[in-house]
């Protein structure tokens, strides 16, 4: 028979470079950690120092929805990533 030129893949190649779901969450953990510890220091920082105490209060509510919207990010791409393996 005459080759066509058509190459059907039967199986998906993995990529060179491959990082483990453990990995990940090890990473995550890791940086979680230093976040916690510097989050501390922020707000006694803000608490002890800060001038207004409203502003203090507005400001921690405003940092601390970002960082969770962070971390529940960090943690959705690290579960997506999992399952996509």
């Amino acid at each position: 028979m005459q080759e066509t030129g058509i190459t059907i893949l039967n199986e998906v190649s993995k990529p060179a470079f491959f990082i483990t779901p453990t990995m990940l969450w090890l990473v995550f953990a890791v940086v979680f950690v230093l976040f916690a510890v510097i989050s501390a220091v922020i707000i006694y920082h803000w608490y002890t120092y800060g001038y207004a105490p409203k502003a203090v209060s507005r400001v921690l509510k405003v940092y601390f929805f970002g960082s969770g919207c962070i971390v529940i990010s960090a943690i959705a791409s690290i579960i997506l990533y999992t399952t996509s393996l």
